[in-house]
């Protein structure tokens, strides 16, 4: 039996990804990546071979890999990546059947690229969703200003993470959203956004696929949600579904999740999969409407999320089930998370609030063979704000009176290793550090201080 090979294409630096080519390669997949240079996903175990994304020619990036690594499945892990797929399909007609293999048929691209589409079929198969109207021209944004009840959301496809999304207070806020959404960006705009959000597509153009669509959707009151789905051929093999309980802001990506089950997303996904006759990963988000506990479809993400690697007790991760899809092998391994369990997503939950009580309530997405790739990335982390956050210790430490205390540090227990004991994240105001603490309770025994702040205290997250 040939092992699949798995190329995963990212124009992000998110770690996330790295942790659903580690399940793959668990499960004996050939895994490539081709990503951004100083990419977190480079920092991965599960890797063969990395390939680099140029941010000035991204399709022949995809071109070279390809063609080097000759994978049988492409699994995107951000829309542009999804974008620039569906654009290689069209210009070089050549990869066209690998990308519909990995991702459905070509007549499902339009749909999944726009939000008004997918929703307006959503709704089509009796899925709730909120209204939602694509605003071609201003005329459109005032007929929206005038029907929906305030606020409301004016939102730009192709984006993420709560970026390209505006709250419409009232009218006059909702023309100062649409100008923004609809304004080109300047070349400084594209700096920053390379720079300091290490966006690697600012300066990319798509040419066979067409701008991207500006909507309006009602608000729904009520709780953020999220459902990631493996599929085949249309088919649903399974999903892992998820309450955010804490994000980046109130549009923003969640930071920690808690899992769960709702059938009624569930079915979103069966009814979306075979519609489209989507293949591989694709996400939901939703909104779980206050009172009723309804949830309503927001958003379709034609892509993996940040759920790939999460698995449910006693269930396949979603890695597993495609595995098990293409060869026939039972090899995956179920997962031990009980529903209501809480999941903080590393190592962003941690930088975004280290005093965040709900961290003391969940366990970190790491697990014991990511260890290698945590601890790479505690002394190598290639993000410019990880690098200035260590030189901001060292500066710390060089220049504070020797009378002054170091800031207090937070331990987080996340793995149990037979041989070096105890594995666990220290979390201090300025860095995060992998921790052995077996030998630091050996040396703070000894009277020596483990090397970092001192006046540690260890939480109570953990990680089976």
């Amino acid at each position: 039996m040939k092992i699949p090979a798995v190329l995963i294409v990212t124009t992000q630096t998110w770690l996330q990804v790295g942790r659903l080519a580690l399940r793959f390669a668990t499960y004996g997949a050939q895994v490539y990546a081709v990503c951004p240079a100083g990419s977190q996903m480079a920092y991965s175990q599960a890797l063969r071979a990395t390939y680099r994304f140029r941010t000035l020619n991204p399709l022949a990036s995809l071109r070279a890999a390809i063609l080097r690594c000759k994978p049988d499945y492409i699994m995107p892990a951000d829309d542009r990546a999804v974008w620039f797929l569906h654009e290689l399909s069209t210009s070089h007609p050549e990869f066209a059947p690998l990308i519909e293999r990995s991702l459905g048929p070509a007549s499902s691209y339009a749909v999944v690229r726009s939000r008004t589409l997918a929703l307006a079929l959503a709704a089509k198969l009796g899925v709730a969703v909120p209204g939602t109207l694509r605003i071609r021209t201003a005329e459109d944004l005032e007929s929206c200003a005038d029907s929906m009840p305030h606020p409301f959301f004016i939102k730009k496809d192709g984006t993420w993470g709560g970026g390209g999304v505006h709250v419409a207070n009232d009218r006059e806020s909702a023309r100062e959203g649409y100008t923004k959404l609809l304004a080109e960006q300047s070349l400084g705009d594209k700096l920053r956004q390379l720079l300091k959000q290490r966006d690697h597509t600012a300066f990319a153009r798509l040419r066979c696929v067409g701008p991207a669509e500006i909507s309006a959707q009602a608000h729904i009151e009520g709780v953020a949600a999220n459902a990631m789905f493996a599929c085949h051929e249309g088919k649903l093999l399974g999903s892992v579904q998820a309450k955010v309980i804490a994000a980046k802001g109130k549009t923003g990506a969640a930071l920690m999740i808690e899992l769960i089950e709702d059938e009624r997303m569930h079915q979103a996904g069966v009814l979306l999969a075979g519609a489209l006759k989507l293949s591989g990963f694709f996400g939901l988000d939703f909104i779980i409407e206050e009172g009723t506990g309804v949830p309503y479809l927001i958003e379709v993400n034609p892509r993996c999320t940040q759920l790939g690697h999460v698995a449910m007790a006693s269930k396949l991760d979603l890695a597993g089930m495609l595995w098990k899809q293409w060869t026939g092998l039972d090899n995956a391994v179920p997962g031990g998370r009980e529903l209501g369990t809480a999941v903080a997503f590393y190592p962003q939950a941690v930088e975004w609030d280290a005093e965040s009580a709900f961290l003391r309530h969940s366990r970190f997405d790491v697990c014991s063979n990511d260890l290698a790739t945590v601890t790479e990335l505690s002394t190598g982390d290639p993000s410019l704000r990880a690098l200035l956050r260590r030189r901001a210790l060292q500066l710390f430490r060089y220049l504070r009176p020797r009378d002054t205390q170091a800031p207090s540090a937070k331990i987080f227990y996340f793995a149990q290793d037979a041989a070096l004991g105890p594995r666990a994240l220290r979390v201090d105001a300025l860095a995060i550090e992998v921790v052995n603490l077996r030998q630091m309770d050996e040396q703070e025994a000894a009277g020596r201080n483990y090397h970092g702040p001192a006046g540690g205290q260890r939480g109570v997250v953990s990680h089976a």
